[in-house]
Order: structure tokens, then C-alpha cells, then sequence
């Protein structure tokens, strides 16, 4: 959800006294929460259909069931949970 999205939620949060950092901290914090629980339902959905797939293809494309790398976890997530600018 974009923070232009919210300007009423915002209007109303500003007239009851939050200031830009809570408010920014809110906003921070739903994002982080929506991300996590979306990887979260991603790798349970997503590790048994590697599973599955890779016993019906006989490891064609797919080398070892279940490997991951960390890497190639941790790089990608360690970039996207950067510092980003909210504009209030």
C-alpha cells in the first residue's frame, strides 16, 4: 500500500498528535511484517513444490532437492530491507 494511499489514515493519525516518526515507524513496520509473512508463505508453499518437482523430473534441471544457498538469500533481502525514504 502507498503511503498516497493513506492520506486519510495519516490525517487522522497527525490529528490525534503522532509525529513523522511514528508515523514512519508504522509504516516501516507493516512493510517489513507484509514482506516477512510473504517470504514466509512463499517458502512453504515454494520448498514442497521444488520437492515434488524435482522427484517427477528426476533432478533434469533441478541438481539436489532442498539446497539452498545463503548468499543468494541473505544478499537479495539485506538489499531490498535498506534504508528507504518514506515522504510524509
Amino acid at each position: 500500500m502507498q503511503v498516497t494511499e493513506r492520506t486519510k489514515e495519516i490525517g487522522i493519525m497527525k490529528a490525534i498528535g503522532s509525529n513523522k516518526k511514528q508515523i514512519k515507524r508504522m509504516i516501516s513496520a507493516e512493510s517489513i511484517f507484509i514482506a516477512f509473512m510473504s517470504w514466509l508463505l512463499t517458502a512453504v508453499i515454494g520448498v514442497p513444490i521444488e520437492y515434488v518437482g524435482s522427484i517427477i523430473m528426476g533432478n533434469i534441471v533441478i541438481d539436489t532437492p532442498l539446497t539452498i544457498n545463503l548468499a543468494s538469500f541473505i544478499i537479495p533481502n539485506l538489499i531490498w530491507l535498506r534504508p528507504k525514504r518514506v515522504y510524509v
